[in-house]
């Protein structure tokens, strides 16, 4: 056995990690969303039996395994005793498990707090294949001696009926059906202080993130009172990406017939990753479970990010913004901010993969949040915005928290007052 440890050591340097290409895709590029891939279900066989996609992933989920950290788990991610209670939430779909695994797993096992659960949304047609998928790993984890995912048993799928594609109204419908099914089930029994929905391909800096919202009182002395009202009063906290007015995307921009005002009150945060109080939560709800969201998405014809930014608009949320860096638009280059939260791409190439954020991560004992420092509230991006209220749809129906038992959907000629 001694005489073997310096072939072994050599053989492991030798490993070369094969990522699939990247699969958030232009709304223009197509893919085969609703197919499920087959999963072998026989352990103990040869690469060469492993033809599926299922078998292409574990062999990708041995080698990456090996490089992830599982001590980060409960060391960085270990949360204190006054931490907020933060749910987690994702979308995602199965079509593609290799980026599944470099998503949704290596954030299971990176960044996710030791004691929270990774919520994914999943339409209910991929519920036999993320049973198969957890089965296969596990078989293969046992037979194969590589150690049992430490994330795997964080993950909780939360199954919804929504159609199923990269834009539009299906990431709209996994919202809005994910976020009802979450309140439904978890949200009060677990007794969460926010609510955070986000994209799939999402590094977050949960220990930053709990800093940032312990000084937003100190942060923004004006509104402390507002803050500290036990979660009472309706608070979004967004990234600080957005557009120059609403209904705006890079998906929509070359084909737009419609312009929303630039005026400061028609333009709100999007909503890639977003965390709801307890009150802005509970305020939401209602609308959608009346397709509030779904409705908006469609009249606008908008992704959820966009859509979800109409949608709280018009309830009028305050909403606080902290600093995420887009790592897709940065070609995979990580750029270094202390204060930066989350990163958007993750994931999605080699170069940025989960554990490459994670080991670049501000380390705990670092104080970054130090409000003395901070250049008050036009660092925390305050918004407090009542557009609309000049609108006709406010006009004839009020506030959306009025509305009992429907949604009335705000129409294009209504964002340009």
């Amino acid at each position: 056995v001694v005489m073997m440890i310096p072939v072994l050591l050599q053989f492991f340097q030798h490993i070369h990690i094969v990522r699939s290409p990247a699969y958030h895709l232009n709304s223009e590029d197509k893919g085969d969303f609703n197919t499920p891939p087959k999963i072998s279900t026989s352990a103990g066989k040869s690469d060469q039996t492993h033809n599926s996609a299922a078998g292409s992933f574990l062999r990708k989920e041995h080698q990456v395994d090996n490089l992830l950290n599982v001590t980060s788990v409960s060391t960085y991610s270990t949360p204190s005793a006054n931490d907020a209670k933060i749910a987690f939430i994702t979308f995602s779909h199965m079509s593609d498990l290799p980026q599944f695994n470099a998503t949704i797993l290596a954030a299971a096992e990176t960044w996710l707090p030791a004691d929270a659960t990774y919520y994914v949304v999943l339409n209910r047609r991929w519920e036999d294949t993320f049973n198969q998928w957890k089965q296969q790993i596990r078989k293969n984890t046992e037979n194969g001696g590589i150690r049992k995912s430490a994330g795997l048993t964080r993950i909780q799928p939360i199954y919804v009926d929504c159609p199923e594609a990269k834009f539009g109204e299906s990431p709209c419908c996994k919202q809005e059906q994910g976020l009802i099914q979450f309140h439904k089930t978890y949200y009060q029994a677990l007794n969460y202080d926010w609510v955070m929905y986000m994209d799939d391909d999402m590094y977050v800096n949960a220990r930053l993130l709990n800093d940032f919202i312990k000084v937003l009182p100190a942060g923004l002395p004006n509104k402390k009172e507002y803050i500290f009202a036990n979660g009472k009063n309706p608070l979004l906290l967004l990234g600080n990406n957005g557009p120059p007015s609403l209904g705006t995307s890079g998906y929509l921009r070359k084909r737009s017939d419609y312009q929303c005002s630039k005026d400061e009150q028609f333009v709100y945060p999007w909503g890639g990753v977003v965390l709801y109080n307890k009150a802005a939560f509970e305020m939401v709800i209602p609308g959608l479970q009346n397709n509030g969201l779904v409705k908006q998405c469609l009249e606008y014809k908008v992704t959820h990010d966009v859509g979800n930014a109409i949608f709280h608009w018009m309830y009028s949320i305050p909403a606080v913004r902290f600093r995420v860096s887009n790592a897709k638009a940065k070609k995979g280059r990580i750029i270094k901010r202390e204060d930066f939260i989350a990163y958007h791409g993750a994931g999605t190439s080699e170069e940025i993969r989960m554990d490459v954020f994670h080991k670049h991560r501000v380390p705990d004992e670092k104080v970054i949040f130090n409000v003395s420092s901070l250049p008050g509230e036009g660092y925390f991006g305050w918004f407090n915005v009542s557009g609309f209220q000049r609108t006709d749809t406010f006009k004839q129906f009020r506030n959306p928290q009025e509305w009992e038992g429907e949604w009335h959907t705000m129409p294009v000629s209504d964002c340009n007052k």
